[in-house]
């Protein structure tokens, strides 16, 4: 602790201590990430030479290896770049996302990047939407340059969206979705939208997780997709950082203090940028998810990534809307649950079968209406054995829908309000992620009460519970 102390007021035979240590191949792998955080926080350029020659060290792999990595893009070092390079073909696809902040991170770095596409040596696909965004803010007419050789125009905000929009609606009709290879899908995905969403576990939790949204919706997802800037949460809107030295950091900050900015960049790599080191800061009015996802990808990619973000699990292809009952198997249905007790407005089940921009399991939902913000609704939930369980769940959205706080056996399942506010056409949230906990046999008790609701929602405070999937792990 003291070495650590004395590393980080600047004490030089503290930071060999932990140089070394870090270079060390028989050092344990806790010893040497514990080494990496030290130098790292204390901002120890003297590092960078060492950490280049891990990329190429065979006792340096996993997380230690991605650490490694991302600290380099901290640092600031003119051989940095090269060294990545070298080695970027060895990398992982989480590994390729933790190089890409230092690739991108100044007009130098930049250009010998752009440089190694235009070359062969480099996979033109490593840059992102959103990397070249951060390469045009550094308005620098040498990166413009290589920008329009390596990648081409880069386009602004489209207006046409109702066009665009009905091209993809043709050609991501239900057959060649059902047809598509989710296989390709997976790698589109994690070579793009992964670098900021998680999907079936998989991916960086920069931006909101996939898994619960409503993807199955094609229009839910061509909205989102060919217009992310309509409607922009506060929380991910683009933060372009513009450092003395000369290097520029975009990404969402997650946090502040007084003295530091906690930012995560797509990939997920996390850097605590120190106010001191700032000479900028601008707030985009943009979402950092890009626009011309779709643009940057032939007509077939688009199909595979479309399958794949809409599929159920990842492997098994969109089922096809056929007539005739729909049921999730093994699902708690919410028109079946025991109503404990509510203290405003009244229950019932409702046919869904004639709402069509989604489908409801067994073509019905738990409908409460009636109800004013501070009422409950208690629910049952049977537990056949005492065990950990994954809680998942769907409920309804649409323009007179409130917003909820849920909570079992008291415990809270949404970190914030769940919003089912939908402007337009009744739709499911598709699979909501309530949680592991452990649970004994018997009866728990399922709460939901009713919060404020969305100012541009039409008050009436309903609520709509598809399913429940109560599963044993």
């Amino acid at each position: 602790m003291v070495n650590e102390l004395d590393a980080l007021a600047g004490d030089e035979s503290s930071r060999a201590y932990f140089r070394a240590q870090l270079a060390d191949a028989n050092a344990p792998a806790p010893a040497r990430q514990r080494a990496l955080s030290v130098l790292v926080q204390a901002r120890d350029r003297a590092a960078a030479p060492i950490l280049q020659a891990r990329l190429t060290d065979a006792s340096v792999s996993g997380p230690l290896r991605r650490l490694v990595i991302q600290a380099l893009a901290t640092l600031g070092d003119d051989a940095t770049v090269p060294a990545l390079l070298a080695a970027f073909k060895s990398f992982t696809t989480e590994e390729r996302s933790d190089a890409l902040p230092a690739l991108i991170a100044n007009p130098q770095a930049a250009m010998l990047t752009l440089e190694a596409i235009a070359a062969g040596s480099l996979d033109r696909a490593v840059l992102s939407p959103v990397a070249v965004r951060q390469l045009k803010s550094m308005q620098n007419a040498q990166v413009d340059a290589l920008i329009a050789r390596v990648i081409g125009a880069v386009n602004a905000t489209k207006a046409d969206f109702a066009k665009n929009k009905a091209k993809y609606v043709d050609l991501l009709k239900a057959k060649p979705l059902r047809r598509a290879d989710l296989a390709a899908g997976k790698a589109l995905f994690q070579q793009s939208c992964g670098l900021c969403h998680q999907l079936f576990g998989e991916g960086n939790l920069v931006g909101p997780s996939l898994t619960g949204s409503n993807r199955a919706n094609l229009d839910y997802l061509l909205e989102n997709v060919l217009d992310p800037n309509a409607l922009i949460g506060k929380d991910y809107q683009l933060n372009v950082f513009k450092l003395k030295n000369g290097n520029t950091v975009s990404g969402l900050v997650q946090s502040e203090t007084t003295e530091v900015f906690n930012t995560v960049m797509p990939g997920g790599v996390k850097l605590a940028v120190a106010k001191a080191e700032v000479a900028s800061r601008e707030v985009l009015a943009v979402s950092l998810m890009p626009e011309g996802l779709f643009d940057a990808l032939q007509p077939q990619q688009v199909i595979e990534l479309v399958a794949y973000l809409q599929s159920p699990d990842g492997k098994t292809p969109l089922a096809p809307r056929v007539t005739g009952v729909w049921k999730i198997d093994g699902a708690l249905e919410g028109e079946a649950l025991k109503v404990l007790g509510v203290t405003g407005g009244r229950t019932s089940g409702q046919s869904m079968a004639s709402f069509k921009a989604s489908r409801w399991s067994g073509n019905d939902h738990l409908w409460w209406t009636g109800g004013k913000p501070g009422d409950t609704l208690t629910l049952a939930l049977p537990i056949a054995e005492k065990g950990l369980y994954q809680l998942t769940f769907v409920c309804t959205k649409a323009h007179d829908y409130g917003r909820f706080e849920l909570r079992l056996d008291g415990k809270l399942l949404t970190d914030r309000g769940l919003d089912l506010y939908n402007p337009k056409e009744v739709v499911t949230t598709g699979e909501l992620d309530g949680g592991r906990h452990e649970l004994t046999a018997g009866e728990h008790k399922l709460e939901v009460k009713i919060l404020t609701p969305n100012p541009v929602a039409t008050p009436l405070n309903m609520f709509g519970l598809d399913y429940l999937k109560v599963e044993k792990k």
